[in-house]
């Protein structure tokens, strides 16, 4: 029953992609140009860090490879979220009653929020992040097998993050009916998961592998390749994984019962 369930939900989420990528591409030009600009963005991040690298010793025990490795980690996750999830679109939906239409049997709520609508041209960035980390992995000469580890790391951090902002979204749409805190805290997080945790300090690791997960969404997997991560780490990087996913999963769902109908 819950293989079917999930079978369901990919086949709705990919048919649903498929309907939107043909939407965005009937303007080609608007395409293009939100395509470019993603790409500019991406880049940006890749400019600065060469820039830093050549001018100073960078950051105190990350090589430039390294860093590269861990900006397109942290590029990759949010060009992904930013694919699956538009906090300002889905309040939008919220507020209009737009989601009526889409909340339909069998297919479980999360699964259609994140099927809504989200940055499409965000997956200029995500694609480039992947090639970069790939490129800056064989200069670090990673073997198949830990990488395979930092993959399903990676996901699961993801899934999480990706959660919890899901929660926060509609969280605010219950409070102030707006979205607009969500969408900045997205881009602070983007931000900060692009340099490695200990530089924010001991109480800065904790909120963020604790309260804001973009530790587990990035660092970690990160580091779980390019330096060393213990046993009891990583246990407790899953756990946290696995109670952050919960809570917000449940909270999303309880938060739903106060989605108005029809616009309210």
């Amino acid at each position: 029953m819950t293989s079917n369930r999930l079978a369901q939900s990919i086949r709705f989420f990919f048919l649903a992609q498929r309907y939107y990528w043909k939407d965005f591409l009937v303007y080609r030009a608007q395409a293009v140009v939100w395509a470019l600009y993603s790409l500019i963005n991406f880049l940006f991040s890749y400019v600065a860090i060469t820039v830093i690298y050549n001018v100073s010793s960078g950051i105190s025990g990350w090589s430039y490879f390294q860093m590269l490795f861990l900006v397109s980690t942290a590029s990759l996750v949010f060009g992904t979220i930013n694919y699956v999830l538009s906090p300002d679109w889905i309040n939008q939906l919220m507020r209009r009653g737009g989601m009526d239409t889409r909340l339909i049997r069998p297919y479980g709520r999360a699964t259609i929020y994140l099927s809504a609508e989200g940055s499409l041209s965000s997956i200029v960035s995500a694609f480039g992040a992947f090639v970069v980390l790939i490129y800056s992995a064989f200069r670090l000469g990673l073997g198949p097998a830990p990488f395979i580890g930092y993959l399903l790391l990676l996901a699961i951090g993801t899934v999480t993050l990706t959660l919890m902002l899901l929660m926060l979204i509609v969280a605010a749409y219950v409070v102030v009916r707006g979205s607009s805190a969500v969408s900045r805290m997205l881009s602070f997080m983007s931000q900060a998961s692009s340099y490695p945790l200990p530089v924010y300090g001991i109480v800065g690791q904790l909120i963020f592998t604790l309260v804001i997960p973009i530790g587990v969404a990035s660092y970690y997997p990160s580091e779980l390749v390019l330096t060393s991560v213990g046993a009891l780490t990583l246990a407790v990087v899953l756990l946290v994984s696995v109670a952050i996913s919960t809570v917000s999963y449940l909270g999303f769902n309880r938060l739903m019962r106060h989605y108005t109908s029809g616009g309210g």
